[in-house]
């Protein structure tokens, strides 16, 4: 059989003859001529062999098997791919099956596409590449891809809407976001620590329940400014002990308030006593102090206006728990001789005790004491 292929080239071969013939022969092999020569071009032994110029064989040319470089392609690497599957790629889909970085697979049931970013033996890194508009793209870290959607995932800080992210809410209200310290962890929702520094910043304004101030002076009093906007170290001084039993608290004149042994005027209330008896003041004492006290008790029936008035100087000493009263002087200016007043001690106390008219008698009393005690 004869075909003709007009103006074709041949590798190895001078032009083909005038007529532009080739010959083919029932063993594979192609003979062509020019008006000098006929050339034998035997028939390949392996598939995928190109048949080419190598001017180190006797006859000038071979039938080869290799890679690009042959044919001048040395910088065009074999790339493995695969555009058939109808499955995703394994970690086993590795070199040992022939591909490399940068294979591409193609998973023709779901629409999706992978390439190969690592062919290690039996850990080959797939990564998806889905193409949306052309412009391939994979999932980063937070987000998930399904098909062509691109998903952002939620979190218990993290709400992911339809169109947002949002701080996600806790179950408890008025819970607040709260950093763990550790970089790459997730925050949790509680309380905020106001005793931590990291936590809060500033000072807290009167108007806010604050303080409105940072420090204040050792053993100074807080007192409220002229504007009532700000807490603020009075100039006096305050003692720092808790002084005894009836000690008032007085000026030194020298900007510091200080206890004084100079008792201040024990006033008792007006006591109305519808019995004969009853006490219309008491007087504490404490332990190892002696006193003198001066009372002024006056009483008074509320019916026929009788009264009775009576100052009572006397002395007293607590010692290791017993009070001892001294002797007593009563000046008396009575309408009444009927109306009385007599000291008595019970337990470590001093008491005023009065007696009125008769029973059932409404008695109005009272009684104040000027008390110095050492």
């Amino acid at each position: 059989m004869t075909a003709t292929f007009p103006n074709l080239q041949i590798t190895g071969l001078l032009s083909v003859g005038p007529n532009g013939d080739l010959l083919a022969t029932n063993k594979g092999e192609l003979i062509g001529h020019d008006a000098n020569k006929s050339v034998v071009i035997p028939a390949p032994t392996l598939d995928n062999q190109l048949f080419i110029s190598d001017s180190s064989t006797a006859s000038g040319e071979r039938w080869a098997t290799g890679t690009g470089a042959l044919v001048g392609l040395g910088n065009v690497s074999n790339t493995l791919n695969n555009t058939t599957a109808i499955l995703d790629p394994l970690p086993i889909n590795d070199n040992t099956q022939g591909y490399s970085i940068g294979s591409r697979w193609i998973n023709t049931l779901l629409g999706r596409t992978f390439t190969a970013t690592s062919v290690a033996t039996g850990a080959a890194v797939w990564v998806r590449e889905d193409n949306v508009g052309g412009l391939g793209f994979t999932a980063g870290t937070g987000l998930t891809l399904d098909g062509t959607v691109l998903n952002a995932n939620g979190s218990a800080t993290i709400l992911a809407l339809a169109d947002s992210l949002a701080v996600n809410s806790s179950a408890v209200a008025g819970q607040v976001p709260i950093s763990t310290g550790i970089v790459g962890t997730s925050a949790t929702f509680g309380a905020l620590s106001l005793s931590n520094a990291n936590s809060v910043s500033g000072t807290l304004p009167v108007a806010n329940g604050g303080t409105g101030t940072t420090t204040f002076t050792a053993n100074k009093a807080v007192i409220v400014n002229g504007a009532g906007t700000a807490l603020t170290s009075s100039v006096l001084t305050f003692p720092t002990t808790i002084g005894t039993n009836g000690q008032p608290l007085v000026a030194d004149g020298a900007g510091n308030i200080v206890f004084s042994n100079a008792t201040l005027p024990l006033s008792g209330t007006t006591t109305t006593l519808t019995l004969a008896t009853g006490t219309v003041l008491t007087i504490p004492t404490t332990t190892n102090t002696a006193y003198n006290i001066q009372l002024d008790v006056v009483g008074r029936d509320t019916t026929t206006q009788v009264y009775g008035s009576f100052t009572i100087f006397t002395s007293a000493i607590n010692t290791a728990g017993t009070v001892t009263l001294a002797d007593t002087f009563t000046i008396f200016n009575p309408l009444s001789t009927a109306l009385t007043v007599t000291l008595v001690v019970s337990g470590t106390n001093i008491l005023v005790n009065v007696a009125g008219i008769t029973t059932n008698v409404s008695i109005n009393w009272r009684a104040e004491a000027e008390i110095v005690s050492v």
